[in-house]
C-alpha cells in the first residue's frame, strides 16, 4: 500500500488502483509479456500516460494488427489480435542487374515461447554472395528488464569498383547486444553491444586487396522511441544513435565508426500516411570492407547495388502511402516516393574518393496481408535522375522501410 501512495504522488492526479489484468484474444502471448512492458507489477496505481504507453509497446511487438487497452475498475483489459507469427520465409528483391538479385530462405518465430522473441534461421544470396545467419533476440520494449540478442553468421560479400578491381569477401560474425529499460523518461534507453568477425578475401582481381584477418567492434548508442508501429497507419518518431571504436589485424586498421537513424511517420487520415527515414553515418577509412553501402536495396532506389562503398554517406526516403482498398486483414496501398542520398567513397586502397550525389523518385503498389507478423507484397517504378538516368523495376516482400 505504501508504494502504490508514492506512485500515486509520483504519476498524478489521474493515477488508478489496477489490481490484475484480464488479456484476451492471445494464443500464444503470455500475460507475463504484457507485464514486462508495465513500469511496475500489479497491483500498482497506473495513469493514462502509461496505459497508453502500454498500448504503444504492444503495438511495436508487431505480432498482433489490433490492440485495446481498457481499465474498467480496478482490472486492466487487454485484447489484442495475433498475427501469425511462424513464418517460413521467402525473400526475393531486384536490383539494377541481375546479379544483384536478393533472395532469402528461411524460417522465422517472432512470438517464440510466447514472449515476442526472435529465432530466426536463414539462408540468402545478396550483395554477390551467399550468407547464412541463426540469431535469438528478445523484444526491445520490456519496462523493467534488459533486452538481449545474438547472431551467428557466415556471409559472402562482392566487392567491385570504377576501375575494375574486385574481390570476394567471407566473413564469420558473433554479435550480442543489450538494451536497457527506459532511463528516466518511457521513450529513452541506451544499447550496447559487440561484433567479432574474420575476414577472408577471394576471387581479387586488383594490386589492392585487403588482406585476410579478425577484427571486433565495440558499440554504443541512444534510442528515443515515441513510434507507433502499425501495418497501414504508423505514427511517432524514433531516433537512433549508435557509435564504436573497432580494429582489425593484423595491420591494426581502425574500425571506428558513428551512425544515425531517423523514423517518422504523420498519419493524415485513418488511410494517407507520410513515412520518411533519414540514415546517416561516418567510418573509418583505410579499408573498404568496412564501408557503408548504399544501393536500391537500401538507400536510393534505381542506384546500382554492390558498388558504392562509402566513409561517409546520408541518405533519406519519403513515401506518401494511401491505401485503396481494404478487406478484412487484406489491403492493398498506393505509394509516392523520393530518394535523395549524397555520399563520398573509397577506393579500393581506402583512401578518399569522389562524392556522388543521388536522386530518385517512382510509385509503387502494396499487398498488405495484415495477419501475418512480416511479408508485404511491393512493387515499386523508380526513375533514377542522378547521377544518371534510368528505370527500374524493383520487386520485394517487405516494405522498403
Amino acid at each position: 500500500m505504501a508504494l502504490a501512495l508514492l506512485a500515486a504522488r509520483a504519476w498524478g492526479q489521474d493515477a488508478q488502483l489496477i489490481e490484475r489484468i484480464e488479456l484476451q484474444g492471445a494464443k500464444r502471448t503470455r500475460v507475463e509479456t504484457v507485464l514486462s512492458l508495465l513500469p511496475r507489477v500489479p497491483p500498482a496505481r497506473f495513469d493514462d500516460a502509461e496505459l497508453d504507453d502500454l498500448a504503444r509497446r504492444l503495438s511495436n511487438l508487431t505480432i498482433f494488427d489490433s490492440v485495446e487497452v481498457e481499465r474498467r475498475e480496478r482490472v486492466l483489459h487487454v485484447r489484442v489480435r495475433e498475427k501469425w507469427s511462424v513464418i517460413p520465409e521467402f525473400s526475393l528483391g531486384t536490383g539494377k542487374t541481375a546479379a544483384d538479385l536478393a533472395l532469402e530462405l528461411g524460417v522465422s518465430d517472432y512470438n517464440f515461447l510466447g514472449r515476442a522473441a526472435l529465432l530466426s534461421l536463414s539462408a540468402s544470396r545478396e550483395q554477390r554472395g551467399f550468407n547464412f545467419e541463426l540469431g535469438l533476440r528478445s523484444h526491445l520494449y520490456a519496462r523493467r528488464r534488459w533486452s538481449t540478442g545474438t547472431t551467428i553468421g557466415y556471409v559472402t560479400t562482392g566487392y567491385r569498383f570504377d576501375d575494375g578491381q574486385q574481390w570476394l569477401k567471407t566473413t564469420g560474425t558473433i554479435t550480442g547486444w543489450l538494451g536497457s529499460p527506459p532511463l528516466g523518461s518511457p521513450y529513452l534507453s541506451y544499447q550496447t553491444g559487440y561484433a567479432v568477425l574474420y575476414e577472408r578475401m577471394e576471387q581479387a582481381r586488383g594490386a589492392d586487396t585487403p588482406p585476410n584477418g579478425g577484427g571486433f567492434l565495440l558499440t554504443s548508442g541512444l534510442t528515443f522511441d515515441r513510434y507507433r508501429w502499425h501495418d497501414i497507419a504508423p505514427k511517432g518518431v524514433r531516433v537512433f544513435s549508435n557509435a564504436g571504436p573497432g580494429f582489425f589485424l593484423p595491420r591494426s586498421q581502425p574500425r571506428h565508426f558513428v551512425e544515425l537513424l531517423l523514423r517518422a511517420a504523420y498519419p493524415i487520415t485513418s488511410r494517407l500516411v507520410i513515412a520518411m527515414r533519414i540514415a546517416g553515418s561516418v567510418r573509418a577509412r583505410g579499408n573498404p570492407n568496412a564501408g557503408s553501402l548504399v544501393g536500391s536495396f537500401e538507400g536510393v532506389r534505381g542506384l546500382e547495388d554492390s558498388l558504392y562503398r562509402n566513409w561517409a554517406q546520408v541518405f533519406a526516403n519519403v513515401e506518401l502511402r494511401q491505401v485503396l482498398l481494404a478487406y478484412k486483414r487484406i489491403a492493398l496501398q498506393a505509394v509516392l516516393f523520393s530518394d535523395v542520398a549524397q555520399f563520398q567513397r573509397m577506393d579500393a586502397d581506402g583512401s578518399r574518393g569522389d562524392s556522388v550525389f543521388a536522386l530518385s523518385s517512382g510509385a509503387g503498389l502494396r499487398i498488405l496481408p495484415t495477419f501475418l507478423a512480416a511479408g508485404v507484397l511491393r512493387l515499386d517504378l523508380a526513375r533514377l535522375l542522378s547521377p544518371h538516368e534510368t528505370w527500374l523495376p524493383l520487386f520485394g516482400v517487405t516494405q522498403y522501410f
